[in-house]
């Protein structure tokens, strides 16, 4: 059967791709640089870079990583392209959130399990990307990166959310990063209600529920300074 299928050969991976697809987010990256509040901007783009992209694709290809990703058929080089998005845009804003709830840059723990580190497959966790300790309480923070004009939260981050808050006592915000039109949203997950406005559900997505985030939810415009917390209205 797997002779018939060849369903045993395991097409290799593109790396000029994959360099092309590398290559256009380090253009974003040094782009966005050159557009954000200048207390935000990083002094060495290009160190930051090394550091945070190339380093890491260096270590995926010699770990072999890529061709392991597998998430509803989409080819490892797009898997591996929308996992380096979301990395290298957390990466990039953690400073910024630093200044935004008022913590030190070090004490921002990386927690999210959809990691390539050691992973046969690439892993969709419910868990949130960072975590901090704001006035006593601990905070967890769901880091998104938008690139088209739909803006959904999936429904198990918000339930994720309403978990940890019951049997923790953990926070979860929901940051939504939009670069389409340079804003940036802050959504309280555990308050938000399981029904009700603002959940649809998405065709394209076998009918899943999702979140659609509100115009209100959007506090901050990237060409402007960071926002005080005291001005997002969390319940912290």
């Amino acid at each position: 059967m797997e002779f018939l299928a060849a369903s045993d050969i395991t097409p290799e991976i593109d790396w000029g791709y994959v360099d092309r697809l590398m290559q256009r987010l380090r253009e974003t990256i040094l782009r966005l640089n050159q557009i954000v509040a200048p207390s935000i901007r990083h002094q060495d783009p290009e160190a930051f870079l090394k550091r945070h992209l190339d380093t890491v694709v260096l270590v995926s290809r010699q770990k072999e990583i890529v061709k392991r990703l597998n998430n509803r058929g989409r080819r490892p080089e797009e898997v591996f392209f929308s996992w380096m998005r979301g990395y290298v845009i957390t990466e990039f804003f953690c400073p910024a959130l630093s200044k935004v709830f008022g913590v030190t840059l070090d004490s921002i723990n990386r927690i999210g399990e959809d990691t390539l580190a050691e992973d046969d497959t690439f892993r969709r966790a419910p868990t949130a990307d960072l975590e901090i300790t704001v006035r006593g309480t601990r905070v967890r923070i769901e880091v998104q990166s938008g690139y088209k004009e739909r803006r959904d939260i999936k429904q198990h981050k918000v339930e994720e959310a309403h978990r940890m808050l019951l049997s923790d006592g953990i926070r979860t915000v929901d940051i939504h990063f939009d670069l389409f039109n340079g804003r940036v949203a802050f959504v309280q997950l555990d308050s938000l209600p399981l029904e009700g406005e603002g959940w649809v559900a998405r065709k394209e997505m076998e009918g899943q529920r999702v979140f659609e985030i509100q115009e209100k939810y959007f506090k901050w415009q990237l060409l402007d300074e960071v926002p005080r917390l005291d001005d997002l209205e969390f319940v912290l």
